[in-house]
Parts: C-alpha cells; structure tokens; sequence
C-alpha cells in the first residue's frame, strides 16, 4: 500500500481522491454558465445528504427540467379545446324509405349514435379475413336450403304424405341449389372437399328440423323470404322475412329462423333490442297474429325448437312454460300485451332516428359497447357521461 501512495496509483491515498473529485467537479462547473446539480434524497429507505464538496453552493427549490420529448412539448403547446355536446343530426324525409332494414331499429335501440353513425355516416369496421365459412354465412346457406324446400312442400299435410326417401332427395337437390345460389351471390368458388361437407351438414340439420314441424299445429306456407316495405313511426325501412304460416284457425304465425343464440326477452325491453319479429308483425292486423316464433336451427337436436309467443301455446310442444317465463319478467298477462308494447315502442324508434337523435347514449355500458365497432368514433370511454342510458329499462 506504501508503494501505491508513493506512486501516486488510483484509488491508494484519500488526499488524492479528493483533489481528484475537485478537479473533477470543477471542470463540470466551467462546462456551461449554469450547471444545476442534484442528488437522491433517498435510497432504499436510507435518508442521503449532498457531497461536502458542494458545501459552498447555494441550494435552490427543486423543479422539474423541461422535458425534450416532441409529445409533451406539442402537448404542452396544444390549444385550448371547447367542450361542445352536439347529439342531433339534421332530420331526414318523413316516410321516406332507409336502409339498414330491421338492424337500423336494433342500433336506435342499443345506441342512437350507433344507428346515425352506421345507417347515416354508413361508418363501418373493415371485415375480418375468415378461413372457410363463417357462422353468417352457414346461417345464410340453412335459410335458403329451407325456402326452396318450403316452396315446393307447402304445407304440413304435403309434409307428412312425403315417404322418407323422396323427402331425402328433396332435400339433396334444394341445398345443391342453395350452394350454388350462394356461390353465385357471393362470387366464389367453394372447393368441392369443403362444398361435399356443407351438403351434408345442411341435409342433416334440414332433416332435422323438419321432426319439429311435423309435431306442431298444422299449416299451409303462405310465404318464404317476402321483401316488405314496413313503416316504423316515420320511417319507412326494407326487410325480408323468413316465412309465414297460416294456421288451422286462419292465424297467421311469423318466424324467423335463427341458428345462433336467442333471448325473446328483449322483445319485451322498453327499447327493444330485438325487433326483427316485432317489427314483421306491423304488416299483418293484430287480430291475424297467432304465433310469433323463433326457429331454432341447430346441428344437436336439443339445442333446436320453436321459441317466443303464441296466443294459444298449448298447440306448441314445450311453448307454454317457455311463454310464462318471458311474460313473467314483466309481469304482464298475454299475448296481447306484448303486441300492444310493440306497437308503442317501435314508433319511438323510429321517430328518434327520422328526428335526428344521434346521442351517445348505450343501452348498457357494458353489453352494448363491448363488441361495438364504433368506440373509436363516439371515444365513449374518454367522456365523463359514460353511465348515460343504463337502467333505462328500469
């Protein structure tokens, strides 16, 4: 060590670290007119104080330096913004005719911006790449295989007269047509491999589902896929609809096939989310209405059946307790109240969207935003409002 000092070799003698330090610190200080020096307070829960040799310099009040960084200069920098609550669009025609069918009604219901932004801006989210088909497009293909068969059998008593194997072949030669109609709407070529396994799949569920229609009241198919021009309130809006049956009685029952999931309860919402049934029933007198149905078309047939009102469900296998449960959310009595809620709540949809009500105001925050294509347009999640609309059906 005695050699080290008189060697003058780094880190040997403390003298000559201090000169070391002041030589340092001094030529920090002449590197530019204001030097500003700092030190942690505190390290691991231990107090620290500055160097002694800063024992001379006068301390000042800390602050924070000007930050460098472009986006908190331009933030910084940025003008001041004014807060302005604009929630309605200029009127459109009354009675005039929109597009956007019955999912035009289910927007205003779920969210009056969403219905301006998609049916007014015709603001929409790119579609996804899918490998194969997709859950509309099976959806699709099931609907057409069951109009071209209902077009041809036209009633229950055809039905039931039909021997399994012509019904089979029916069967065959209606979904070979409904690909091919697809394919053609579509403009594409489904390779054959893929083609051979939706023939199957589609006469399989088809086959299926007609066990239920031979176990319900009779009818006679009075029309498949019907476009109808239907006034909701003002609006005048364009819809197609799955089928209408004319039963014994002389009732007619609207259906709607549906393969994904269903809640016929929000039929009875105060705004409803699920108006394509209550929205057909306008083209028809209320005394005409006997059933107002939805076809459950699955591949497992205990996932499949009729669901939703009638006027007597006692003709309808396992319609009954399902029709107490969704009148006994509500409290009301029949099928009539239903039919009357409809006709008072549909109009005030409509009348909304025509008047140009494009407010931010969801159903529920959760459920009706979470999927929602819009979010980045109405920038929900950045307004103080955004409790607005829940409870409504309260």
């Amino acid at each position: 060590m005695a050699l080290q000092r008189r060697s003058g070799m780094p880190r040997a003698d403390a003298g000559h670290e201090f000169h070391f330090a002041e030589q340092l610190l001094l030529r920090l200080r002449q590197a530019a007119d204001e030097v500003i020096i700092s030190w942690p307070q505190r390290e691991e829960g231990v107090s620290l104080r500055p160097s002694p040799l800063l024992h001379g310099d006068p301390p000042v009040e800390p602050t924070l330096a000007p930050s460098a960084d472009p986006i908190q200069l331009y933030w910084a920098a940025r003008p001041l913004l004014e807060a302005l609550v604009d929630e309605r669009a200029p009127a459109i025609s009354l009675h005039s005719t929109v597009s956007g069918g019955t999912n035009l009604i289910k927007d205003q219901a779920l969210c009056p911006f969403r219905a301006f932004a998609h049916h007014r801006l015709h603001a929409q989210a790119l579609d996804s790449a899918d490998i194969g088909l997709d859950n509309l497009s099976r959806g699709t293909l099931i609907h057409g295989v069951l109009e071209l068969f209902w077009k041809q059998v036209e009633s229950q008593q055809q039905l039931l007269s039909l021997p399994a194997e012509e019904i089979d072949s029916l069967l065959t030669t209606v979904t070979l047509a409904a690909l091919d109609n697809f394919q053609r709407r579509q403009r594409i070529d489904l390779p054959p491999a893929l083609k051979g396994l939706e023939l199957a799949r589609l006469v399989r569920m088809a086959r299926q589902w007609l066990v239920f229609e031979r176990e319900r009241p009779p009818f006679c198919v009075v029309a498949c896929e019907m476009r109808e021009e239907i006034e909701v309130g003002p609006l005048r809006i364009r819809t197609q609809i799955d089928r209408i049956d004319r039963l014994d009685g002389g009732e007619m029952a609207i259906i709607d096939y549906k393969t994904g999931d269903l809640d016929p309860q929000q039929w009875l919402d105060a705004r409803i989310t699920e108006p394509q049934l209550p929205v057909y029933c306008r083209t028809l007198p209320r005394d005409q209405i006997g059933a107002v149905l939805l076809a459950r078309v699955r591949a497992r047939k205990k996932e499949s059946g009729f669901y939703g009102l009638a006027r007597d469900p006692d003709n309808w296998p396992g319609l009954r307790k399902n029709q107490e449960k969704i009148l006994l959310a509500k409290g009301w009595d029949g099928f009539a109240a239903v039919l009357a809620h409809w006709d008072e709540a549909l109009p005030t949809l409509g009348a909304a969207f025509v008047a140009g009500d494009a407010a931010i105001n969801p159903l529920d925050l959760e459920k009706t935003c979470k999927h929602c294509d819009l979010t980045t347009l109405c920038r929900i999640h950045e307004s103080p409002r955004q409790g607005a609309g829940e409870g409504d059906d309260e």
